[in-house]
């Protein structure tokens, strides 16, 4: 029976662990990863959940019975659905406007400073918010 190796960087070959334990000598990081893989889960895939869901009518008692396109057809027959979309539409194309349009007038206003102390100071206090946590 061989044993797997490996090449090391100096160039030594090693006998590679098994896989049962390089999992337990990592178990640190992979308690660490858990949040990350909990939130991962809650927040980008159960929504998709939601997809199967709207094909469907789901009763408190009996099982759910496959509707198709009837919850679409219904909802884009609305006026309300139509005026959301439209305000959301308006809203978002504001918002890309503003933020694009400061950004220019900004970047401009640093690059033209003669003053390079207030500028680098300028674009620390501009940048800093990006290296503060959410909860301060």
């Amino acid at each position: 029976m061989s044993k797997k190796t490996v090449m090391t960087s100096t160039g030594v070959e090693v006998r590679e662990k098994p896989l049962k334990l390089r999992i337990w000598n990592n178990r640190g990081y992979y308690v660490m990863f858990l949040p990350v893989l909990i939130f991962l889960f809650i927040f980008n895939y159960w929504p998709m959940i939601g997809i199967k869901w709207s094909f469907y009518d789901y009763k408190p008692v009996g099982s759910p019975s496959f509707v198709g396109f009837a919850h679409f057809q219904k909802m884009f027959a609305t006026a309300a659905f139509w005026t959301a979309f439209k305000n959301t539409l308006w809203l978002s194309i504001i918002k890309l406007i503003i933020t694009n349009v400061s950004a220019v007038v900004v970047s401009i206003f640093l690059n033209e400073m003669g003053n390079l102390f207030a500028k680098k100071t300028l674009q620390t206090i501009i940048y800093l918010p990006h290296f503060m946590s959410w909860a301060v």
